[in-house]
């Protein structure tokens, strides 16, 4: 009975070792990809920072050196096509897909976007507050 036990646990522990040496094979391939992918990244970074013409990054294959409030401060007002119209389609986009709280936020993102006044702004809440609502007057329309 001690002999079938043995090998029971000989065959046990041959299956393990091939499994361990299958997933250290699968993790070589992993940490592969991840190399490929943070190699993309910086390149795409690299990239978008060029059409930008912006600041390179200091460090290629970690974050972004430029903060949110440093890129404000040294890009022009002005769009750059593509990108501000890309998000300017996924805040709408996601304003039209959310909740009432998540789109009272995205008003101000959509109202900045656009560039409206801060009473066009306003005019949009009143407009979306009516539509939530189940009483409340009607806002006044907007001069044409």
């Amino acid at each position: 009975m001690q002999w079938f036990s043995v090998c029971l646990w000989y065959s046990q522990l041959a299956s393990l070792h091939q499994n361990v040496s299958s997933m250290e094979t699968e993790i070589l391939g992993k940490n592969q990809t991840i190399k490929q992918q943070q190699q993309l990244l910086a390149d795409l970074r690299k990239q978008l920072q060029r059409q930008l013409g912006g600041p390179k990054p200091a460090h290629p294959s970690g974050p972004a050196s430029v903060s949110r409030q440093e890129s404000r401060t040294t890009q022009p007002r002005e769009k750059t096509g593509n990108v501000n119209d890309l998000y300017l389609k996924n805040v709408i986009l996601r304003y039209m897909c959310s909740s009432e709280a998540e789109a009272l936020h995205l008003i101000k993102a959509i109202s900045t976007l656009l560039g409206f006044t801060p009473s066009e702004e306003q005019l949009v809440r009143d407009f979306y507050s009516y539509k939530v609502s189940w009483f409340g007057a009607k806002p006044a329309q907007p001069p044409s």
